[in-house]
């Protein structure tokens, strides 16, 4: 599980940084670090978008951090330690009993380091004014609303799961 969630990070950020240097590439006649044509996006990056990015990131990670260990203890504790889900288990008998609790502990981690690692970048590698440094901290905080998107449909999925168990009881 560790392995596809960097997998999918990695790509979805060099994907991005992949499509902006193609675009720098037909807006300027050479990949440089300094583009004229650029300037526009980063003054409006600089001036509108940094500091929301920042703050934002920064909330995200820290309501996750602080939520995570809440979620799992409570899912542990009211699906996947009864006697209903554990029977149900064996029937199936599919992995461990603990891998879907365990696929998002992994995928909430991975999401709260994206996320403190976006908002970092903002005000870190986004203070330089140059091509390159301005679509980096965009590019880490695309792959984080990715990553949390991953997250949210987890949940989602574990949620059902405790309704669906919940109900058969």
């Amino acid at each position: 599980m560790k392995s596809r969630v960097t997998l999918v990070a990695i790509c979805v950020f060099l994907c991005t940084v992949l499509v902006y240097a193609i675009i720098v590439k037909l807006m300027c006649e050479n990949l440089t670090l300094a583009c004229d044509a650029i300037h526009p996006f980063q003054a409006f990056y600089a001036e509108k978008l940094r500091a929301s990015l920042f703050a934002g990131f920064l909330t995200v990670g820290s309501f996750l951090m602080s939520l995570k260990t809440f979620i799992i203890v409570n899912m542990k504790k009211e699906v996947f330690d009864t006697q209903g889900y554990k029977d149900k288990f064996a029937k199936a008998s599919t992995g461990k009993l603990y891998d879907p609790l365990k696929e998002l502990s992994d995928m909430l981690f991975a999401t709260i380091v994206t996320c403190i690692i976006a908002s970092v970048s903002q005000l870190t590698i986004g203070l330089i004014p140059t091509v390159l440094t301005s679509i980096l901290p965009i590019s880490i905080a695309i792959m984080a609303l990715i990553l949390l998107s991953w997250s949210l449909y987890l949940i989602r999925k574990n949620l059902e799961s405790m309704f669906e168990h919940i109900g058969s009881n």
